[in-house]
């Protein structure tokens, strides 16, 4: 039908290499750690959500009985308070901070953003 009723964008690729360098601070690693932790992690969301969002406007259909269209992000309290690395902290305050502005955008054209934070979890 073409629509996408919900979208989670639940990437994430650097759950070894944080784990690897823990307890190294951040100017001893190497530059590309940040791209590693950021560019699935934050950058796919977005990516994924500004190619699906014309679908996802499409599905709403509160006046038909659809329900809303969601996008969820996982993100962490990793955003709120230090975990892991200064990388980690601030993709996860920016997904936060993606979803909010998303939902912000989003909502007059009947879709729904939020910010899920489940723990750990390995992708």
């Amino acid at each position: 039908e073409g629509r996408i009723d919900v979208l989670v964008n639940n990437a994430y690729s650097a759950v070894d290499t944080l784990s690897e360098s823990l307890g190294t601070p951040f100017w001893e690693k190497p530059i590309g750690m940040w791209d590693q932790v950021n560019n699935v992690g934050l950058r796919s969301h977005y990516v994924a959500t500004s190619l699906a969002a014309p679908l996802l406007i499409k599905s709403g259909g509160v006046a038909d009985g659809r329900p809303t269209p969601l996008v969820v992000l996982i993100s962490s309290f990793g955003g709120l308070t230090y975990i892991f690395d200064v990388a980690y902290g601030v993709g996860k305050a920016a997904v936060d901070r993606m979803a909010a502005d998303m939902a912000r955008e989003l909502a007059p054209k009947g879709v729904s953003v939020v910010s899920v934070w489940p723990g750990l979890v390995k992708t």
